[in-house]
C-alpha cells in the first residue's frame, strides 16, 4: 500500500505481523488512519472508519507541519542532524556524542573487569584505616571534578579496595588487608591489585537468580534487622506478580507463548536506536538566562542520610557510601565537599563525556512480568547521590512549570488530587467513559534531544546536569552478556532525575492535547487518562493522542494494555467507538494508586486486594 508514491511502513494485509494478532485493520476490513512506528522498529496500525488509506509516519509529520496550527513550515530539505546540532550548540555550547567513541585509557579494561565481579565487598567499619580510605576516595572525586582523571579510575577504587577475601574474616585481619591494598594503590600497583582481586573473586560461586519468594524473605529479614519496619511491611504486602530475575540467554515469553528470541534480545529492543527528531517536539521559545547552581556539602549530607538501594556496576551499595560520607568525621566532611564540588560543576559546565562515562553506567537486570519482561537499570550510588542533590536544589522549578499538567512534576498531594478530580468527573451524570492509557516503552522512547532542549527552557537550572548525563550513550552491563547494551534514546533507567525529565519532556504534548479541549485529561508521567462522553473521548484518542503523540516526543499509546472504564448502558457504544483496538472494557480499575469506576466493582477490587494480602 502506498500514499502519494511513498511506500507505507506496513503492507496492511491479511498476512501483516504488526501486532501479535496480525493487523486489526485487515481483520476488520477497515481503512487505517496511519501506520505508526511502534516500539522497537515495529508498527501498530490504528484505524477508524472514515479515514483515508494507510500513511507512513514521515507523511503524517509533513501534513502536521502544513496544517497551519502553529507548527513550523514543512521543509523537504530538512536536515535533522544539523537542526539538532544547532539546538544543542545554542542551548549548551556543545554537541551530542551520539556514537561510541573509542577511549584510549588504561583504566577502561580495569573497569570492564570490575563489571564482571560478583559484588562481594566488605562493609567499611575500619577505624583509622577507614579514614585513610575515605580521604583517598575524596581525592579521586576532587581529581575528577578538576578533569585530572577519568571516572573509570574513581569507580574502580572501592571495588578493588573492599573486595572480600573468603579466608579473611576477623576485623583485625580485614583492616590489615585493606591497609595493604591502600598501600598498593598509592604505589601505583594497579595491575597487581586487579590480579589479587580476581583471585579472591574466583573463590565465590556465582549465585543463581533467587525466586520472588526467596528475594522477598531475604529483603524482609534485612529490613526488619535494620528497624525499617515500614519498608518491610510494604515488601510483604506488595501486589507484584513478578517471579524473579530472568536469565538473559533463555527464550523470552509473551502473552501468546515463546517469542522466538532470547530475553537479552527483548531487553535490547526496549532500548531503541535514536529516531529522527521532529521539529514540533522542540519548544519554539527563547532560552532563559542560565542561573548558577550551587550545591553544598550540607545538601550532600541530607541526601546521604536518605540514600538507599543496591549497588550499580561497581558493586558498592548505598550502605557503603552512606558510611563513607557520614561515618568518618573530618574525612567524610572532605568527601562530602568533593561530591558537592563535582555536582556543582556538572550543573554549570559541560564536561567531557569520556570523563564521566563510567560514572553513568548501569547494572541491568530483567524482571519476569509473567508474561513479559521488565527492564531495570541500577545506577552507581555516587551518580544517584549527585542526581538527588540536583533534584533537591531544583525540584521546585519542575513543580512550578508542570503544575497540574503532569503530576509527576512533584506537585504536593498531586496524585491524590488527580484521583479525586477523576472521581468527581466519573460521578458527573454526563460522563460515560474514562480511558486509562498505557504507552509503549515510554521512558526509553522519549525524544532525548528534544527533552534536553525543552529542559533548557523549562527546567533551566538542572539542564546542564542533564546534558552531561545524557550527552552520550550510557552503557548497561548485564551479567552473563559479553557486550553492554547502550541506552541511546529516552531517559536512562536508574537515574533519579528520569521521572522529572520525562515530565518536562512530554509537557509540550500534554499542553497540545489540553488546548484541543476534547475532554478532561490527567497525566502522571506517561500514564494518561481522559474522560467524558464516548464521542469526545474517542476523538481525543484518535485525532489527538494518536496523531500528536509520535510527533511530540515519540509517545505511542498501546491499545492492548489500555483500559476503558464504562458506565452502565454505554458498553456497546464504547466497544463500537474503539472497535479493532483490542482495548479492555471494565466497570472499575486501579488508577494512580487508587480505584475508579462503579462502586460495586471498586469494592470487589478492594476485597480481592485484601484477600491477596
Amino acid at each position: 500500500m502506498a500514499f502519494d508514491g511513498v511506500e507505507a511502513c506496513c503492507p496492511c494485509s491479511k498476512r501483516s505481523k504488526c501486532l501479535p494478532n496480525a493487523c486489526p485493520c485487515a481483520s476488520t476490513g477497515s481503512s487505517c488512519v496511519s501506520c505508526l512506528p511502534f516500539g522497537a522498529e515495529k508498527c501498530e496500525n490504528l484505524h477508524f472508519d472514515d479515514c483515508g488509506p494507510s500513511r507512513p509516519m514521515d507523511k503524517i509529520i509533513d501534513e502536521a507541519e502544513d496544517s497551519g496550527d502553529g507548527s513550523q513550515e514543512s521543509d523537504s530539505t530538512f536536515d535533522s542532524d544539523a537542526f539538532v546540532k544547532e539546538k544543542m550548540q545554542k542551548a549548551f555550547g556543545a554537541e551530542m556524542v551520539n556514537e561510541e567513541e573509542p577511549i584510549d585509557d588504561e583504566w577502561i579494561p580495569r573497569h570492564e573487569f570490575i563489571a564482571s565481579l560478583k559484588s562481594e565487598q566488605y562493609r567499611p567499619s575500619l577505624g583509622s584505616v577507614g579514614q585513610r580510605l575515605v580521604n583517598m576516595q575524596a581525592e579521586l572525586v576532587e581529581q575528577l571534578a578538576q578533569g585530572k582523571i577519568k571516572s573509570e579510575k574513581l569507580m574502580c577504587f572501592t571495588p578493588l579496595i573492599l573486595q572480600r577475601d573468603k579466608n579473611v574474616k576477623r576485623s583485625r585481619d580485614v583492616r590489615n588487608l585493606i591497609r595493604s591494598r591502600l598501600d598498593m594503590w598509592e604505589r601505583g600497583e594497579y595491575d597487581e591489585l586487579v590480579a589479587a582481586v580476581k583471585r579472591c573473586d574466583s573463590k565465590f560461586k556465582r549465585r543463581p537468580p533467587l525466586s520472588r519468594k526467596e528475594r522477598l524473605l531475604r529483603r524482609f529479614h534485612r529490613l526488619m534487622a535494620e528497624r525499617k519496619y515500614r519498608e518491610a511491611n510494604r515488601e510483604v504486602t506488595d501486589r507484584s506478580e513478578s517471579s524473579g530475575v530472568l536469565d538473559p540467554n533463555e527464550e523470552a515469553m509473551g502473552k501468546g507463548g515463546p517469542l522466538g528470541k532470547t530475553n537479552i534480545e527483548v531487553f535490547e529492543e526496549k532500548h531503541p536506536k535514536p529516531r529522527t527528531p521532529v521539529k514540533e517536539a522542540f519548544l519554539d521559545q527563547p532560552l532563559p538566562v542560565k542561573e548558577e547552581v550551587v550545591i553544598t556539602a550540607e545538601v550532600i549530607e541530607r541526601v546521604a542520610h536518605a540514600v538507599k538501594g543496591s549497588a550499580g556496576v561497581s558493586g558498592t551499595d548505598s550502605v557503603v557510601w552512606k558510611s563513607l560520607l557520614l561515618g568518618y568525621g573530618n574525612a567524610s566532611g572532605r568527601l562530602r565537599e568533593a561530591v558537592a564540588s563535582l555536582a556543582t560543576k556538572m550543573s554549570n559546565e559541560v564536561l567531557e563525556w569520556s570523563d564521566l562515562s563510567a560514572l553513568l553506567v548501569r547494572r541491568g537486570i530483567m524482571l519476569d512480568k509473567k508474561p513479559g519482561l521488565r527492564p531495570i537499570g541500577i545506577g552507581e550510588v555516587l551518580q544517584r547521590i549527585l542526581a538527588k542533590a540536583v533534584a533537591w536544589v531544583t525540584k521546585g522549578d519542575v513543580t512550578e512549570v508542570c503544575g497540574t499538567d503532569n503530576l509527576a512534576g512533584g506537585l504536593k498531594s498531586g496524585i491524590e488530587g488527580g484521583v479525586h478530580a477523576m472521581r468527581e468527573l466519573w460521578a458527573d451524570d454526563d460522563t460515560e467513559v474514562v480511558v486509562l492509557v498505557d504507552a509503549s516503552n515510554a521512558f526509553n522512547s522519549l525524544d532525548r534531544q528534544a527533552a534536553l532542549w525543552n529542559c533548557r527552557i523549562l527546567w533551566s537550572r538542572a539542564s546542564y546536569f542533564l546534558f552531561n548525563t545524557y550527552r552520550g550513550y550510557a552503557r548497561i552491563f548485564v551479567k552473563g552478556v559479553a557486550q553492554p547494551v547502550l541506552s541511546r534514546e529516552g531517559t536512562t533507567q536508574g537515574d533519579p532525575l528520569a521521572m522529572l525529565m520525562y515530565a518536562v519532556g512530554v509537557l509540550p504534548l500534554v499542553r497540545k492535547l489540553k488546548e484541543r479541549g476534547f475532554c478532561t485529561q490527567t497525566w502522571y508521567a506517561d500514564d494518561a487518562s481522559a474522560g467524558w462522553k464516548v464521542g469526545p473521548v474517542r476523538e481525543w484518542w484518535m485525532n489527538a493522542l494518536i496523531q500528536d503523540g509520535p510527533m511530540y516526543g515519540y509517545y505511542y499509546p498501546e491499545p492492548s494494555k489500555s483500559i476503558v472504564i464504562v458506565k452502565d448502558g454505554k458498553l456497546e457504544e464504547a466497544r463500537a467507538a474503539f472497535a479493532g483496538l483490542d482495548m479492555e472494557f471494565v466497570e472499575a480499575s486501579r488508577f494512580l494508586g487508587g480505584f475508579l469506576g462503579k462502586e460495586d466493582a471498586v469494592r470487589h477490587l478492594l476485597e480481592e486486594k485484601v484477600r491477596k494480602w
